[in-house]
């Protein structure tokens, strides 16, 4: 294990292993934006939370690696972690703390680490967008949390319009990427995307955005799959709107539809 970037050895910034498998473009947007809103951070690229385990029933094996974490992370003098993914974020946040009873590191969703950065500093985003865009928080935050109000007051504070006509966060369906579900039955989990993204279509959203790099890359390649993909509204990831509204050159998008091929080729997800 190794800390990358040693700028604040007790601040740290953790993607996710998912993200950096991926979406590495994201991880680099959210890098530059931390790093443009000036703070001092160091990146975690190597270790893996050991959510998937937890939700898959493993016990003994999710206690031995956060256990194993929370000792590298005590030698390095952590004192606080910045998460980008929710699902991530919802371990350290929730499971952490229940199987660690000595666990005393601060937990921030990155949300809340760069509306706090914004409300402290001098610059001004600027607000572009002419047409509202629905915000999904994905089950994670919203479900396990109850945390929604951040993203949507950081959204409102960079000038977007946020579509809310489809319900309560907590209330939406969940798009079927979550519990590792595209792992266990893809079938399902597309199955599940379909039925999340029909009253979506139905109420002619043109742009829908989302903070869960599950949520994102899981309803982009059933939008490559789908027979009626010109009626999907435009699938945004946070750190490109945020770039946007920044001035920040962001990171040129993955080509799913390769990324695809390569998945299907592997045999994975």
């Amino acid at each position: 294990m190794g800390l990358f970037g040693l700028f604040e050895k007790d601040v740290v910034y953790f993607p996710g292993t998912y993200s950096l498998a991926y979406l590495k473009p994201v991880v680099n947007n959210y890098k530059k934006i931390l790093k443009e809103l000036g703070i001092k951070f160091s990146l975690i690229e190597d270790i893996e939370s050991g959510g998937f385990l937890i939700e898959g029933g493993y016990d003994k094996q999710a206690r031995k690696i956060a256990k194993s974490n929370f000792e590298y992370f005590n030698s390095q003098g952590v004192k606080k972690i910045i998460v980008s993914d929710p699902f991530c974020f919802k371990t350290f946040k929730l499971e952490y703390p229940e199987m660690l009873p000595n666990w005393d590191i601060e937990v921030e969703f990155i949300t809340d680490t760069i509306l706090k950065a914004l409300e402290q500093s001098k610059k001004e985003p600027s607000s572009f967008f002419n047409e509202p865009i629905f915000y999904y928080d994905s089950c994670y935050l919203s479900r396990y949390l109850n945390f929604t109000d951040s993203p949507r007051k950081l959204l409102e504070k960079i000038g977007v319009r946020i579509l809310d006509n489809l319900g309560n966060p907590e209330d939406i369906l969940c798009c079927g990427s979550c519990g590792n579900l595209p792992i266990y039955d893809n079938n399902l989990a597309n199955k599940i995307a379909l039925l999340f993204i029909s009253p979506i279509k139905e109420k002619q959203v043109k742009k829908f955005l989302t903070s869960d790099a599950r949520a994102y890359r899981h309803l982009v390649l059933n939008k490559l799959n789908s027979n009626d993909s010109e009626k999907w509204p435009e699938i945004i990831e946070f750190s490109e709107v945020l770039c946007d509204s920044l001035g920040i050159k962001k990171e040129a998008p993955i080509d799913l539809e390769e990324l695809e091929k390569e998945i299907l080729n592997n045999n994975q997800y």
